[in-house]
């Protein structure tokens, strides 16, 4: 079996200024993880400069195309991503929702609005957690709970909870509230109101939550004032019949990235390109 690592964080409008943004991309590499889901991610200069890092350290890129004030998803991967994609064409804006495939399955990174706004995207998430061909894991910051065990006692109910709870009763599942079924963390605190929420969460089908080893919270993300959300980390091991074979690189590449490029066909899919040791310069996006 192989084992894999997901860490999922919303690292606050884009990452903000250039110290916490230096902050924010000490803590990405330190999490040390396979694949990471960065929500309310913005393709600005700050966004240049994380997968700018994020590429120097080895990681593919791929994001919906947005402008630099949108909150949105990046998915950054330590190993091949063979597709990018919406998750469903017929919403309004795709930024929401983007999935990608790799060997061991589909992901789709999530990234909910607030308020009503968030309806159509719920919908189309139902829709894809019901057929046999969706994505294996939903992750990312759901803005969403069960209005019963997911918020501080007289904090204000989630808008959606109704489609939440219907989404954990489809193909996947709560991976987080299925280790802990009656346990009460919040990702997001209000010091003001005194309350809090969780808001960030993993959802997978059956045969990757019976191969989770562990999933768990990072509060230090939040407490130390990084974002003001907790990150999810979540680790499995893979069963070698679910992986697809991938072509290895030849052994004289190095994992040092020195280019991205815009696919015209494809804009909303960056490609970073690797270089051999021989010929690389510097890393840059």
């Amino acid at each position: 079996m192989d084992c894999r690592s997901i860490v999922a964080w919303n690292i606050q409008h884009g990452g903000g200024r250039k110290n916490r943004c230096r902050r924010i991309l000490n803590k990405l590499e330190e999490f040390d993880a396979d694949v990471l889901i960065i929500t309310e991610f913005r393709n600005n200069a700050a966004g240049t400069t994380i997968k700018s890092c994020l590429a120097g350290l080895g990681y593919e890129i791929s994001h919906p195309a947005t402008g630099e004030r949108a909150n949105s998803v990046l998915i950054a991967s330590r190993e091949p991503i063979r597709k990018a994609y919406p998750l469903d064409e017929s919403v309004a804006d795709q930024r929401h929702l983007w999935v990608v495939e790799f060997g061991w399955g589909k992901l789709c990174a999530v990234y909910m609005p607030l308020d009503t706004a968030k309806l159509p995207y719920w919908i189309a998430m139902n829709r894809a957690a019901n057929q046999e061909n969706g994505p294996d894991i939903f992750i990312g910051d759901f803005n969403t709970g069960n209005n019963h065990i997911d918020l501080a006692e007289g904090a204000t109910r989630f808008i959606a909870s109704d489609h939440f709870d219907a989404f954990g009763r489809s193909r996947v599942k709560d991976v987080w509230r299925y280790r802990n079924p009656t346990a009460r963390e919040y990702t997001w605190f209000s010091t003001r109101a005194k309350n809090g929420f969780r808001l960030d969460q993993v959802f997978a089908a059956d045969h990757f939550i019976e191969s989770v080893t562990s999933c768990e919270y990072l509060h230090d993300t939040r407490l130390a004032g990084l974002s003001d959300h907790s990150a999810l980390r979540v680790e499995w091991r893979i069963p070698s019949n679910r992986l697809i074979a991938v072509v290895p690189e030849e052994t004289t590449r190095t994992r040092q990235v020195i280019y991205a490029i815009q696919d015209p066909l494809r804009p909303d899919l960056v490609k970073i390109g690797k270089d051999s040791m021989a010929t690389a310069t510097s890393p840059g996006v």
